[in-house]
């Protein structure tokens, strides 16, 4: 009876180190967030992080993905077919683009991710979509109020490629035609 006993503390003690150790390589994911765009008191937006796993060529591998999606799936991202989802100051939104100008896109778009082999370290720094705009990021949207009307706005967002995380520091919208990005 003695022996099972130290056996089990000797197997209770080797299951608490790798899981310890397993631990310790496991980057922190950031807390999901939920934002209102348009002022109404209700979360038009949520930032989520998701851990994956998985096999490629015999190798495992994990990868976190931190994602902007909206909370009613109607609602839409603005999309260039040339530069994709990401705007800079003094672009122009439109209610409804002609096929020169832009497109609407329903869906969620990842904005990070933190990629690793399960036998190697994870990267010091998050991968941002678009890393040649650096930490400010400005996206186009177009929201469904009701059966009858829409509104059209963008959000700027900060992103930390230390803690992965995404937060809209700014947004506006409107109901015109068209608007412009203007930001300070």
């Amino acid at each position: 009876m003695k022996a099972l006993s130290g056996i089990s503390i000797v197997l209770l003690v080797i299951i608490s180190y790798a899981c310890s150790k397993e631990d310790t390589n496991r980057v922190p994911i950031p807390v999901d967030k939920k934002f209102d765009l348009n002022g109404d008191l209700v979360a038009d937006v949520s930032i989520t992080y998701k851990l994956y796993s998985g096999n490629i060529n015999g190798s495992k591998y994990e990868i976190i993905k931190g994602q902007l999606t909206f909370e009613n799936p109607e609602n839409e991202l603005m999309e260039y077919d040339s530069v994709g989802f990401l705007l800079h100051n003094n672009d122009t939104i439109f209610m409804n683009p002609d096929s020169t100008q832009h497109k609407w896109r329903k869906g969620g778009l990842v904005l990070v991710t933190r990629f690793h082999y399960s036998n190697s370290d994870w990267p010091e720094y998050w991968s941002i979509r678009d890393e040649s705009i650096e930490n400010t990021f400005y996206l186009g949207f177009r929201i469904q109020m009701n059966p009858e009307s829409k509104i059209i706005g963008w959000m700027k967002l900060g992103i930390s490629n230390i803690t992965g995380d995404i937060i809209i520091t700014e947004d506006e919208y409107s109901v015109e035609e068209y608007m412009v990005v203007v930001s300070e």
